[in-house]
């Protein structure tokens, strides 16, 4: 009789961790016939004489009492086998041959792996980052029955894997997998294999920079450093490009320098990559290199002169203003020597108060970012001294006390000096005579007119420093008085050819003087009866008879002079 042997499934719950989904040991026939059976599922034998497994006979082991459960101890193929195949009446088939009844045993479960696929990655020690575009792929293989399905989860429970997925954002990623065979057969998620830890980080890191030294607002200096920060709050940054005035392509290492850059309006790009690719847009700094020192010029308020040869005078009344400007950043400030006392910080004009003489002035000026300016040179001469005036008379003169006597054809000379060092030279010498109005001296004068003026002389240095000088004068233009003073008595007199006579005794003496009110008489002459001419020194007498004329001149100390002739007769 044709036995026919049908083997059951008994299937048992296979306890796992509570959080992956439940897996059971079961069987599974593929497409082939193949039986797979969980090795974890005990194995009874049953006979049936039909394909009906429930009008079977379950059989027991030899030597056993009752029916009792077997398990497959073999890892894959096991066989259920027949002595010999026999046809229906019971005979041996030649030739012969075992009858076998194959069973794959199955009780290992996949082995399951994880692939991450991303344009960036990067390791540090037991740490992964990934970029944002990563996906996962999960790859699971089984020795036996086959792998029926692929569980994972990221966090929120697990769930059937149905392809590469992609975990978007940043995060961090706690990654569990496993996998379950077409028998019951499952991974334990937990193991260490099975979880995968890593992190998503899809954000690009944030720079700035920053300014190192003088620097105002966007207005920097040569001197000036441009440091570069980046922060990433993944992966970490792997590099800073930077450019100047064009695109960033350059890997930044240290704090920037400006010192090949030109002057003026320049821009800095720079940008952040981290270390798995994620690169920040391109931020650009706009900057102003203001490479030049403020200009300064002096000015002085008053009182004074340069000359042809360049020389700078200056009075004791004068302050020298220092002036700064600026190009951009502004004037921080302007510092100053004079005669090499150590410099000081401007603050107001400086006072030409000082020793009379040459002296020194450097100064200089640093504007708000450090540009300093080359040291400026002011070499100028305090004039404190007023101009020397002296004058004297071409001509008729007489000092007497404190009024000097003149004549109109007298000249007044006029002159001024200023010498010495540090003295400026003279600018303008004036006079004017009482209360006339100043006349600028160009040549010598003389004054009109009779009797008492007031000469006002006034002379200024180029710095203005001034002296006056002042004067009486007496303008005599007035000849002596002749008098002539007989002796004695006239004792008649006469008329001859129509000429009048006085007639003195031949005693007489005749006095001569001549009388001058201003200057007085410096000599007299006379001339008797046309015979050469004679200083009047004593009378005149011993005449001897006759008719006389006598022409008498009579000068003052000015050169006035006055004449006169005196007849007369001796009988």
């Amino acid at each position: 009789m044709r036995i026919l042997c049908t083997v059951f499934l008994l299937l048992a719950v296979l306890q796992v961790n509570y959080a992956q989904v439940k897996s059971e040991p079961k069987t599974y026939y593929d497409s082939s016939g193949t039986l797979y059976w969980n090795k974890k599922l005990p194995v009874y034998v049953i006979l049936s004489s039909t394909p009906d497994p429930s009008k079977g006979v379950v059989l027991k082991e030899q030597d056993v009492n009752n029916v009792r459960e077997y398990h497959f101890d073999t890892e894959g193929i096991n066989w259920i086998r027949s002595r010999w195949a026999t046809d229906s009446a019971g005979q041996t088939i030649l030739p012969k041959r075992e009858v076998l009844w194959p069973v794959m045993a199955d009780g290992i479960a996949p082995v399951t792996s994880a692939t991450i696929h991303a344009s960036g990655k990067f390791a540090s020690g037991s740490k992964a980052f990934y970029s944002g575009d990563a996906t996962v792929h999960l790859q699971s293989a089984d020795a036996v029955s086959g792998v029926e399905t692929i569980y994972y989860s990221t966090g929120s429970g697990f769930q059937e894997y149905n392809g590469p997925f992609a975990l978007p954002g940043n995060r961090r990623v706690n990654l569990r997998f496993y996998g379950v065979d077409h028998v019951g057969n499952a991974e334990n998620g937990d193991a260490p294999r099975n979880i995968l830890e890593f992190y998503i980080d899809a954000t690009a890191p944030a720079s700035t920079l920053e300014l190192i030294g003088p620097h105002v607002d966007n207005i920097l200096s040569p001197k000036t450093k441009i440091k570069l920060l980046s922060t990433d709050e993944s992966s970490g940054v792997s590099s800073i490009q930077y450019g100047f005035n064009g695109s960033a392509n350059t890997v930044y290492q240290n704090a920037l320098s400006l010192n090949n850059l030109k002057a003026n309006d320049n821009s800095l790009t720079y940008h952040a990559s981290d270390r798995v690719k994620n690169k920040e847009e391109d931020k650009t700094f706009e900057f102003f290199l203001d490479a030049a020192a403020p200009a300064l010029e002096f000015s002085v308020d008053k009182d004074y002169f340069k000359s042809a040869a360049g020389n700078h005078y200056v009075s004791l009344r004068s302050a020298i203003t220092l002036n700064a400007t600026d190009n951009k950043a502004g004037v921080n400030a302007i510092y100053f020597s004079v005669d090499g006392v150590a410099k000081g910080t401007y603050t107001s004009p400086l006072n030409t108060n000082q020793k009379p003489g040459l002296h020194k002035l450097i100064y200089a000026a640093d504007d708000r970012v450090e540009n300093m300016s080359k040291d400026y040179l002011l070499n100028y001469f305090v004039d404190a001294a007023s101009p020397k005036i002296s004058y004297h008379v071409q001509g008729p003169k007489l000092l007497r006390n404190d009024t000097l006597f003149i004549r109109t054809v007298s000249k007044i000379v006029l002159a001024a000096t200023d010498l010495g060092v540090g003295e400026s030279g003279v600018k303008q010498l004036t006079y004017k005579i009482g209360s006339a109005v100043p006349t600028e001296y160009s040549a010598s004068f003389s004054v009109e007119g009779d009797g008492v003026r007031d000469l006002s002389i006034q002379a200024v240095d180029q710095v203005n420093n001034g002296a006056a000088v002042g004067r009486t004068l007496f303008v005599d233009n007035v000849a002596p008085v002749i008098v002539e003073v007989f002796s004695v008595d006239k004792i008649g007199s006469k008329v001859v050819k129509d000429q009048s006579y006085t007639i003195y005794p031949k005693e007489m003496q005749l006095y001569l003087a001549a009388k001058d009110k201003s200057v007085g008489t410096q000599i007299i002459y006379y001339s008797i009866n046309g015979m050469p001419r004679q200083i009047y020194t004593k009378p005149i007498k011993g005449l001897g008879a006759g008719n006389y004329s006598i022409a008498v001149r009579a000068i003052d100390i000015l050169g006035n002079e006055s004449s006169k002739t005196i007849t007369f007769s001796v009988e």
